[in-house]
């Protein structure tokens, strides 16, 4: 099978134009987010952040204590970093083993969009897997939510709020 011949070099004028940095970084975001939902790492991922629910379902204890525990000692600082390492510390590693790192950079989309699409793709996907694990984890405790005040609020703003400080902390390791 022989190669076939390179088309000719378009005239400056006719060459299309490079994508924005936001351009650049939705399509990423978009590509990526279908490359990760497919992958194992995403899997092992939501089964980790399947314990706290889990727990919940299995203690079904009416004390809004225990849920509050349940919370504040597992989940937020325990699965939510371990949620943010499996998925940040991978960003351009599979580009990396694969040997395809070369070719990503190559495109005429800038590096900053390239760091930026990923990124934002593995805030989007931690994000969903922490509100489904924290909603789960409220949903199958036998505590009424009403008893648990402003906690339930609070839980929600730090998933929201921490989920991106450990990712980024954990994406420049």
């Amino acid at each position: 099978m022989t190669p076939s011949p390179l088309p000719p070099p378009l005239p400056p004028g006719e060459r299309p134009e490079a994508p924005t940095v936001a351009e650049g970084a939705g399509q990423i975001l978009v590509r990526q987010l279908a490359a990760s939902l497919r992958g194992k790492r995403f899997l092992v991922t939501c089964a980790l952040a399947g314990l706290a629910p889990l727990l919940s379902l299995l203690v079904r204890d009416p004390d809004p204590v225990v849920l509050e525990r349940l919370v504040v000692l597992l989940l937020l600082p325990f699965l939510l970093p371990l949620v943010a390492v499996s998925l940040g510390s991978g960003l351009l590693y599979d580009e990396a083993e694969e040997g395809t790192l070369t070719f990503l950079f190559a495109t005429p989309v800038s590096k900053s969009a390239v760091v930026l699409g990923k990124w934002a793709a593995a805030l989007v996907s931690g994000w969903a897997v922490g509100f489904v694990s924290l909603g789960l984890t409220f949903a199958f405790s036998a505590t009424p939510l009403e008893d648990l005040g402003p906690f339930v609020r609070a839980s929600w703003l730090a998933v929201l709020l921490g989920f991106p400080a450990y990712l980024g902390v954990f994406t420049l390791l």
